[in-house]
């Protein structure tokens, strides 16, 4: 599931590159791919990822995996669209208000059983809760006002993020694929954003005094 879902930020781009008409190398799409194949390395583990094992489990459940993958690219037409429409105006504190709203009203009118629970772990969901808003509101800030390629590429690095808190967390050793694949998302990464960048001041000067 995890797989599909990072198929976002490699979507992001290429919706960006579509949308915008942006000529752009053809090198971009390899370096989309080997970020992409650095996630999956990573997510995988010293087992890896199993091929086999992820078809069968999709012929299992095809509702869960079509929902991920629409998802994926829902949240990379969002992002896109975003910037585009939005004139600089953020949205996104009624959209978590909208959101709050159905879910509660979804569990009101369920036959969920009561909330209970003690003070300490209020104190996670609160953490959580502004872990989460922080995370969405600052991500809205970016495609808003920032380089959005440039912030889909980072993005990869968000599975390689949770899987070294996690082996700090749980004391693990990081494996030899984990390396492997940060690497990878590096390379991958660094190799979108320079195939995507804009030209700067002295590139255009330069390019227009060798076409005159």
């Amino acid at each position: 599931m995890g797989v599909i879902n990072y198929l976002w930020p490699c979507l992001t781009v290429f919706f960006s590159v579509l949308i915008t008409r942006q000529k752009v190398s053809l090198w971009l799409y390899p370096a989309l791919m080997i970020a992409f194949l650095g996630v999956i390395w990573t997510v995988g583990g010293k087992q890896g990822v199993s091929w086999h094992h992820l078809v069968a489990n999709i012929h299992s459940n095809p509702l869960s995996y079509i929902l991920a993958f629409s998802g994926a690219v829902i949240w990379a037409i969002y992002c896109n669209l975003t910037r585009m429409s939005a004139q600089g105006k953020n949205g996104i504190t009624w959209f978590f208000i909208a959101t709050a709203i159905t879910l509660w009203v979804g569990f009101a009118l369920s036959d969920a059983p009561a909330l209970s629970g003690s003070w300490s772990e209020a104190v996670y969901v609160l953490v959580a809760g502004a872990a989460m808003g922080g995370g969405y509101g600052l991500w809205n800030l970016g495609i808003l006002k920032g380089n959005l390629v440039f912030l889909a590429t980072l993005s990869y690095f968000i599975p390689i993020l949770s899987t070294f808190l996690s082996a700090i967390l749980l004391s693990t050793e990081l494996t030899l694929s984990f390396w492997q694949g940060v690497a990878m998302v590096t390379l991958g990464s660094l190799a979108s954003w320079w195939l995507t960048r804009a030209p700067t001041t002295s590139n255009k000067t330069s390019s227009t005094a060798k076409s005159h």
